[in-house]
């Protein structure tokens, strides 16, 4: 066994309690006394067993993070993140990955707030709180990001992407497309209604009549080939189109050009800018970006506030994603 706590207390020549203020900085210790129990410390090699102290406090400073889909980039993007601020806060981070079950969500979020994290961020794949509410404490730390869920009575932090996916689709009516098609995630989510409904209104607005055949989307995650879509658009003579999920940036580029169909000159197109491929022909289309990075920051700010104690009521945060149209 390695030096105790006792051993540095002796070398120091002060008491143990006093040697456990310096190391876990719970109260002032005089600037002499601190000095001599540093060096005690590293005279002896002294580790502290952090085990035994967050046994002590209750705490495992461990958080979870139970998301959809870990290739997509967007939730990569969150999970640098709201690691980075976790390892500066001496915390560590599990991820879980749901693939858009809700059986597999209810089984992580049941497992892991039995007692091996602290507290949990959820990107939820449900549409109410209800479906989890028998299965964890109403104390127990939670945070939701990116997709709203009803009756939450956590901390929740989304984008509101109306606005983009609107200015979006006007500015492709306002270049004269009349034939102008969208592909969304799973239409069960929030976030699809959200984007689907903006798209909508702005047609609606400019006298454009709605086609059912140039909406296309998943109703499994499974599902999810965007080239599938893409097909089925171009044969439906679509002449810009509105990639309204960020998983699909990419594949539907490499499509296009498999296809050797012009970006631009064959079909205009609109898509989520992906922060892994921002330099592949991003420059070439137009582009919605959502405050990715500012959302993760927000996340971990929140969980561990909650962790430590903030029992102010429910915050529910909504940042705004942007529109902006291609350089000509």
């Amino acid at each position: 066994m390695g030096p105790s706590i006792i051993d540095v207390a002796k070398l120091a020549q002060v008491s143990p309690t006093t040697v456990s203020h310096v190391i876990n900085k719970t109260r002032r210790v005089a600037e002499p006394t601190k000095r001599k129990v540093l060096h005690a410390i590293k005279e002896l090699g002294y580790k502290p067993n952090l085990m035994a102290r967050n046994f002590k406090l209750g705490k495992k400073q461990i958080i979870g993070f139970i998301v959809p889909d870990i290739m997509n980039s967007f939730f990569s993007t969150l999970i640098q993140e709201i690691e980075s601020i976790l390892y500066l806060k001496k915390y560590q981070l599990i991820v879980a990955t749901t693939r858009e079950s809700k059986q597999r969500e209810k089984s992580y979020i049941r497992s892991l707030s039995s007692g091996i994290v602290d507290g949990l961020i959820v990107t939820s794949t449900l549409e109410d709180y209800k479906d989890i509410r028998d299965l964890i404490s109403p104390s127990f730390p939670m945070v939701f990001l990116d997709r709203r869920i009803d009756n939450c009575p956590h901390d929740a932090i989304a984008t509101d992407n109306y606005d983009a996916i609107y200015s979006a689709t006007e500015s492709l009516i306002g270049q004269g497309h009349r034939r102008i098609g969208i592909i969304c995630g799973l239409d069960r989510l929030n976030t699809t209604k959200e984007r689907q409904k903006a798209y909508m209104d702005a047609l609606i607005a400019h006298g454009i009549p709605i086609e059912k055949k140039l909406i296309a989307g998943f109703s499994t995650y499974c599902d999810t080939s965007v080239i599938q879509c893409m097909d089925e658009l171009l044969r439906n003579r679509c002449s810009a189109l509105i990639v309204a999920f960020n998983i699909g940036s990419v594949e539907s580029l490499y499509y296009l050009k498999k296809q050797n169909v012009k970006i631009n000159d064959d079909l205009e197109i609109i898509e989520y800018k992906d922060p892994f491929w921002s330099n592949y022909r991003m420059e070439e289309i137009g582009l919605l970006d959502q405050p990715i990075v500012e959302m993760g920051r927000i996340a971990a700010e929140r969980i561990l506030a909650r962790i430590n104690g903030d029992a102010s009521p429910p915050k529910n945060i909504i940042k705004k994603a942007t529109f902006t149209p291609r350089k000509t």
